[in-house]
């Protein structure tokens, strides 16, 4: 697809629920991937999307092209340019920020509640709303307003959830989206470990699996609505799995009388 986060995270979250399990062996062979993952990663994934997403080339082709790259690099400088470039950028995405702090300032003025109204249209079904825009377009539109990218570049760069809480409302806007983000986040899990039995059933495989967004981050629009059909879908597989039987309520068993 063209994209690092989905094999990092899926690579990383194995090892974490393998470890107490298989403490030795996962420290034996899971570090080592993490890092040959982080090496050969920003290398291949640029590769590819400028094979596939630029010029057009179909997937295998975009893929043999990315896998030489890789090869290439290994053997020269290009592949720690590339890393260093990733691992000081693009992992932090903190250059972002600064770019969109220096913009507020110089335009003195903030979003206020434009971003959180665009939010509660992500709700709406585009079923419902067959002239819905197109939310991708929506939020993009931000960044060019701020400068980040231009608008001949083929990239997706949306704003992280910090960013647009500063966005929002500058340094009280962060501290009351990521109050709501830590509340919304600790209520859901706590409700999936209820919900699902115990912490390994509910919060390691049904909460880290229906509501990823909250691990990863994004922009407003996509957390709110991620966050709001993620709970549903959380709520509808809890009663099938109720229905089904796969799920069973636990009998309390009341304590024998003591005997006086």
């Amino acid at each position: 697809s063209g994209y690092k986060e989905p094999v990092i995270v899926s690579v990383l979250m194995l090892g974490l629920f393998l470890y107490p399990f298989y403490k030795r062996i996962i420290t034996m062979v899971f570090i080592p991937v993490l890092l040959f993952l982080f090496a050969v990663l920003p290398t291949y994934v640029n590769t590819f999307r400028s094979q596939s997403w630029n010029e057009g080339q179909d997937a295998e082709t975009a893929k043999a092209a990315a896998l030489e790259k890789v090869r290439e690099d290994m053997n020269g400088e290009n592949l720690a340019e590339t890393n260093w470039a990733f691992l000081t950028g693009r992992i932090s995405e903190i250059g972002m920020f600064v770019k969109y702090k220096e913009s507020i300032e110089e335009k003195g003025r903030y979003y206020n509640f434009q971003i959180i109204s665009q939010s509660l249209m992500a709700l709406v079904p585009r079923i419902l709303w067959p002239d819905k825009p197109i939310m991708e377009y929506v939020v993009m539109q931000r960044v060019l307003d701020n400068g980040i990218v231009s608008e001949n570049s083929h990239v997706s760069a949306k704003p992280q959830y910090i960013v647009d809480g500063y966005l929002s409302g500058g340094i009280i806007g962060i501290w009351i989206a990521l109050f709501f983000y830590g509340s919304i986040a600790q209520v859901l899990c706590n409700t999936a470990e209820k919900l699902f039995g115990g912490y390994f059933f509910g919060t390691a495989f049904i909460y880290t699996g229906m509501l990823p967004i909250l691990w990863r981050g994004n922009c407003f629009e996509f957390v709110f609505n991620n966050i709001f059909y993620s709970t549903l879908g959380l709520f509808v597989l809890f009663f099938i799995f109720k229905s089904t039987g796969i799920l069973q309520e636990k009998k309390t068993i009341a304590p024998a009388l003591q005997v006086q």
